[in-house]
């Protein structure tokens, strides 16, 4: 009953003339009425703030779920992109090794060259210093042919022969007979 006549008094609480300030209303009750106004406003302040953390709890697991849900995107993402990043370092592991295998073989074919061009540089010495060496034979030849006198006329009517054994016993008598001996 007393909560019924409580009820009652709140509602004509509520129902208080619109001239009449809130706090002229407080002051106008008595203690219990005032007690229940109380006891009524905490309730209702608990509904409010039960309905406000029921409602910031959804929210919260929502947010949870999204943040979930995109924490499970970004390990796939994460997973996908070390995925490509170990085949790129094998890709470039394998370039790498390729170049370096190149870079050898380029060493190599530069140490060749350089060996071939030591041979060819001593092929052209070899060249010159024969040529230089038949230029010298030539210019010795040539006073050798006129000191004996050969004539070119005879040289080839006469067998070669016949022409080297009469010039040696022209320039060297006694050779030619020393020679015929030993023989």
């Amino acid at each position: 009953m007393k909560w019924q006549r409580n009820i009652h008094l709140v509602k004509e609480y509520d129902k208080t003339p619109p001239n009449q300030t809130k706090e002229e209303k407080i002051r106008s009750l008595l203690e219990k009425q005032f007690r229940i106004m109380i006891v009524k406003m905490i309730q209702n302040v608990e509904n409010k703030m039960e309905l406000q953390i029921h409602g910031l709890e959804t929210k919260i697991e929502k947010m949870q779920e999204t943040f979930s849900k995109d924490l499970e995107e970004i390990k796939k993402s994460q997973l996908i992109m070390n995925n490509i990043i170990t085949q790129m370092k094998s890709t470039l592991e394998g370039t790498n090794n390729r170049i370096t295998e190149e870079e050898e073989r380029i060493r190599v074919e530069e140490d060749r060259m350089v060996e071939i061009n030591k041979a060819e540089r001593k092929k052209e010495r070899l060249k010159r210093n024969e040529n230089n060496l038949r230029d010298h034979w030539d210019n010795v030849k040539r006073p050798n042919i006129l000191i004996i006198e050969v004539p070119e006329e005879e040289d080839k009517k006469k067998g070669h022969e016949n022409i080297l054994e009469e010039l040696i016993v022209e320039n060297f008598p006694k050779m030619g007979k020393e020679i015929v001996t030993k023989v």
